[in-house]
């Protein structure tokens, strides 16, 4: 999902993002296992939520 997310970003397909998100990139880090976290005492609930939300783009509403 995150690799998907870098890639987005990367080309230039999410191009808006409130001054939060922006913020928190700045302290998303991969850990000694290799898994992306935020370093300790900040968040990554903006940059998670974000990236859920842009996979969930593949997937069409049902028709009501």
């Amino acid at each position: 999902m995150m690799e998907e997310y870098k890639v987005a970003i990367n080309k230039g397909l999410i191009v808006e993002a409130d001054p939060r998100l922006i913020k928190e990139m700045y302290t998303f880090i991969y850990n000694e296992k290799g898994k992306e976290e935020a370093q300790v005492g900040y968040h990554d609930d903006a940059i998670m939520t974000d990236a859920i939300a842009w996979q969930m783009r593949k997937t069409p509403l049902p028709m009501f």
